[in-house]
């Protein structure tokens, strides 16, 4: 089972050993749920998803809803959002 790492900020844990394939496992999707209820943030560390994927994970959290805003959405998977940051190097 994954565990939860309370980050030692205000707020926010870090869950390791976490297999992302089992996010939507009954016993899984409850651990991911209260730690966020818990700590309001959480980090999953591991290598980037495809959006596909992202969306099957997601599912752990509850239903998937899809983007209202077209030009958001991830191509082909319209409940993955594309987040883009706007901030340069020099702030």
């Amino acid at each position: 089972m994954p565990e939860v790492i309370p980050n030692k900020a205000a707020l926010g844990a870090r869950i390791e050993g976490l297999e992302r394939a089992t996010a939507n496992e009954p016993a899984v999707s409850e651990m991911l749920n209260r730690a966020l209820a818990e700590h309001l943030l959480v980090v999953i560390p591991g290598d980037p998803m495809t959006p596909e994927q992202t969306r099957e994970f997601s599912k752990g959290f509850g239903a998937p809803q899809k983007q209202l805003l077209r030009y958001k959405r991830s191509g082909s998977v319209p409940d993955v959002s594309v987040m883009v940051s706007t901030l340069m190097a020099d702030g």
